[in-house]
């Protein structure tokens, strides 16, 4: 009894969350919170119930102490630095931000049993989907001046663009992103049947029209890394002679259909050449330039969000300025430098026109709160997830090409590259969104390493439950 109630209680923030608006807003974030804090109070005691007769030799559980300990340094940090921030709530919501992930992949690796891992996988699969097929039909429906049943903002359904359950498009296509992750994952594993390969494909086609759909520029850049991503890892369970056919293939193919969307009138590439300032035709229509200037005044909104944080972290470059406190110092940082007072002269870029809650950068927010110390014992357990997914794909690879791996749909290939391209995705759109400030994308993002990590703890130390 004890073991379906935790796994539904982490089942919950992972599957529910999305549909709450993220759970950005603080009423929806504790409630999940708690559900969190409640299944590793519960799986806590049946650890402690496992191993009280035993004490736990560290040589011999080296994996998961490696992986723990690459984290912990982290978090103790992140608390230290909260409780020193001038603004506590603030900071708490901060912290918990890096906390909770972390809470919910120690129940998923050490609370749930093997099945329940894979079945809570196939579950934020489906909501993936659901997630997707929402945010297309309620855009058809709607324009998307409906987000769940809250009205959404005006800014992005006059722009045409999708937002799903997410009231940001730019952060329902990160979450589609890491629906794509793991349907290619499975489409290309070898040891995928049938049943799961069709609706993995499925849910990559309904990902891409998806991120189209929102018309997020950060979102197609990283659907294009994921892909590079997959070509490097993806064909390698196929022979040397398959392995660099498929790439080379899957290298044109990707070369045409970008020329092709790229050289289209679609309105989504429009958006991109407003940004780099291209068009192909030398007279622009009225709604061309309308849609132009918005561009650029968002691009330009956005550099000065990251520039003023960049701003702020001078002030306390090692240590930075504390959790949570961007949006309490942005007045002061947020104009441009260039002005005077005692020479009456304003700076090219006031500070009155909007407020920066988030700077548009996970990583240029991680480095101006936290610091380099933080920022470098951040990047330690990225490191390491990093490491050991590559090298469990790479042992999975040579098993497949040795003839000698029989798993088939028990294959650990899909999680090991599903994990590893959803790391990569994240990654590479933190540097200029912030999605992972939304509290239901880390949950995800969290049970997306956690199953395969699980795996790999349970190969090397046989250390988690594999009933």
């Amino acid at each position: 009894m004890r073991q379906k109630l935790i796994f539904f209680l982490t089942a919950l923030p992972v599957i529910i969350a999305p549909w709450f608006f993220g759970a950005w807003e603080r009423w929806w974030f504790w409630g999940f919170a708690l559900c969190i804090f409640a299944a590793t109070f519960a799986s806590s005691i049946d650890w402690l119930k496992k191993t009280r007769d035993a004490v736990p030799q560290l040589k011999e559980h080296k994996t998961a102490c490696i992986l723990i300990g690459s984290m912990l340094p982290f978090l103790l940090y992140a608390f230290v630095r909260g409780f020193q921030a001038d603004v506590f709530m603030d900071a708490e919501r901060s912290v918990l931000l890096f906390a909770t992930p972390f809470l919910l992949g120690l129940v998923i690796i050490f609370g749930l049993k093997n099945d329940q891992r894979r079945h809570l996988l196939l579950l934020l699969i489906c909501v993936f989907a659901l997630l997707g097929t929402y945010g297309i039909v309620n855009h058809f429906l709607t324009g998307s001046k409906l987000v769940l049943w809250a009205p959404g903002y005006a800014n992005y359904y006059n722009d045409g663009r999708a937002s799903g359950s997410y009231f940001c498009p730019d952060h329902f296509a990160g979450i589609m992103e890491l629906g794509f992750c793991l349907g290619i994952a499975y489409v290309l594993s070898r040891g995928s049947e049938t049943h799961h390969r069709i609706p993995a494909a499925c849910l990559c086609v309904l990902s891409v029209i998806a991120v189209g759909m929102s018309k997020s520029r950060g979102g197609g850049l990283t659907l294009m890394v994921v892909i590079l991503a997959t070509i490097i890892w993806g064909f390698s369970q196929f022979p040397d002679a398959q392995r660099w056919w498929h790439r080379i293939s899957a290298i044109m193919a990707l070369l045409i259909i970008a020329i092709v969307v790229w050289n289209s009138n679609i309105p989504y590439m429009q958006r991109f050449k407003a940004y780099f300032a291209l068009n192909a035709n030398t007279e622009n229509s009225r709604t061309e330039q309308i849609e132009r200037t918005i561009t650029q005044v968002q691009s330009a909104t956005r550099a000065q969000m990251i520039s003023g944080a960049l701003r702020a972290w001078r002030t306390d470059p090692v240590w930075g300025i504390g959790p949570g406190m961007h949006q309490n110092v942005w007045r002061r940082f947020a104009a441009t430098p260039d002005g005077s007072r005692e020479e009456g002269r304003w700076p090219s870029r006031l500070n009155n026109n909007y407020h920066s809650y988030e700077v548009h950068s996970d990583w240029v927010q991680l480095l101006e709160e936290y610091g380099l110390v933080g920022l470098g014992l951040f990047l330690i357990p990225c490191c390491v997830i990093f490491h050991l997914l590559t090298s469990e794909l790479r042992h999975i690879s040579r098993s497949w090409r040795r003839r000698s791996h029989r798993l088939k749909s028990k294959s650990d290939y899909p999680l090991m590259l599903g994990g590893l391209l959803a790391l990569i995705c994240m990654m590479f759109h933190s540097l200029g969104d912030f999605n992972l400030q939304m509290p239901a994308t880390t949950w995800m993002l969290a049970c997306i390493l956690a199953v395969p990590l699980a795996r790999i703890i349970e190969q090397r130390d046989g250390e988690t439950n594999q009933s």
